[in-house]
């Protein structure tokens, strides 16, 4: 496995994957509650969620995982070129990669479940 692959996945792979995902892209997605929050709907909450109040996209959300790649890479790369001693930094930057990544593909995933309900209903 070279420095191009991230937990054996080439960049060609995610790179193709990205593009797949960034079709998709119009989609928005509801922020997710922070943890240890609890909501509590009141009427503003619902006066809001009836107007729509957006949420980050799709795309941002998209944007955020390619972010955090670049910057995985540079890690691995500072690290395989001896730029910087920390492993741990570098496994910490690795993994952030890898669970965005899989964060991203399960929204893709409900969004087409979702869209696929949908079009059964019609």
């Amino acid at each position: 496995m070279g420095l191009d692959a991230v937990y054996g996945i080439p960049s060609q792979k995610l790179a193709l994957a990205r593009a797949r995902l960034g079709a998709a892209a119009s989609s928005r997605v509801a922020p997710a509650p922070r943890i240890g929050s609890v909501e509590r709907p009141d009427a503003a909450g619902r006066a809001d969620a009836a107007k729509g109040v957006d949420g980050p996209s799709f795309k941002d959300l998209l944007d955020r995982v390619v972010k955090l790649d670049a910057t995985a890479q540079t890690a691995a790369n500072n690290y395989a070129n001896a730029k910087t001693q920390s492993l741990h930094d570098t496994m910490i930057a690795l993994d952030k990669a890898d669970i965005g990544f899989t964060m991203l593909v399960s929204v893709r995933n409900k969004l087409l479940d979702a869209y696929r309900e949908v079009m059964r209903m019609s």
